[in-house]
């Protein structure tokens, strides 16, 4: 059985490839320049040295983000690539640490008729025809996934997934099960229109050699009747799963 390769596991030897890779090490090393170039000592109102170190500031953040989008890493790679460009030594191995590894979960759940692009774009040009396309556009249930997002998280989230596309299409929590007695019932139905009685209906039915396993007594065939008005009533999208 093949053993389990988790995501701090997964970052961890991808890094490690990665400081093999003689473009990713030598924009490390201008990051970590950069860090050594803009970090300096200074007074304080009390005439108290301090230090400020440029890893510790927003612009250092983006920095390490803009290496990771060249890089196409996930944002699990932030804080160990963070600890790297800022040092001078090995990769650091932060496996331990629980709370890094802490996956994003799928989101959900948008549903779009106008998207916001077209009417952002329509109030900038009045002239946009938005109006003209609005019946075209379709309405989508959007899931919102990232890099680290599994097939189990998209399995846990089914019964959000499922509730928004039922209320989105109309979709009755019952499922689309096959009629056994259909072919039987619609005759029924059919009878009954023609003015048959009921005894009328037992009577060809029971006799018919295709219910033979489906025979009937006079005092259902009103009931089949209800029942069968009663479903068509709610006919439509239905679950299939």
């Amino acid at each position: 059985m093949t053993s389990k390769f988790p995501p701090k596991d997964k970052v961890y030897q991808e890094l490690l490839l990665l400081t093999t890779n003689d473009e990713f090490m030598e924009d490390v090393n201008k990051l970590r320049r950069k860090c050594e170039k803009e970090s300096e000592y200074f007074l304080d109102e009390n005439n108290e040295e301090f230090f400020a170190d440029y890893s510790q500031t927003d612009d250092y953040q983006r920095d390490v983000e803009k290496l990771r989008d060249k890089y196409k890493l996930s944002r699990l790679y932030q804080f160990p690539l963070y600890m790297f460009c800022d040092g001078k030594g090995e990769m650091p191995d932060l496996r331990n640490l629980k709370s890094l590894w802490e996956t994003d979960k799928l989101e959900l759940i948008y549903t779009l008729k106008d998207p916001s692009i077209l009417t952002d774009w329509a109030e900038i040009d009045p002239s946009f025809p938005l109006k003209a396309i609005e019946s075209q556009l379709e309405s989508h249930v959007v899931l919102k996934i990232y890099p680290e997002t599994t097939k189990k998280d998209l399995i846990e989230a089914w019964s959000k997934i499922s509730k928004e596309r039922d209320r989105l299409f109309g979709i009755e929590s019952i499922r689309n099960s096959k009629r056994a007695n259909l072919a039987r019932d619609l005759l029924i139905h059919k009878l009954k229109n023609k003015g048959k009685t009921c005894m009328e209906i037992t009577k060809i039915i029971n006799t018919d050699e295709r219910f033979e396993e489906q025979k009937i007594s006079y005092e259902e065939v009103s009931k089949i009747i209800q029942r069968l008005k009663k479903r068509a009533k709610r006919s439509g999208a239905t679950k299939r799963t």
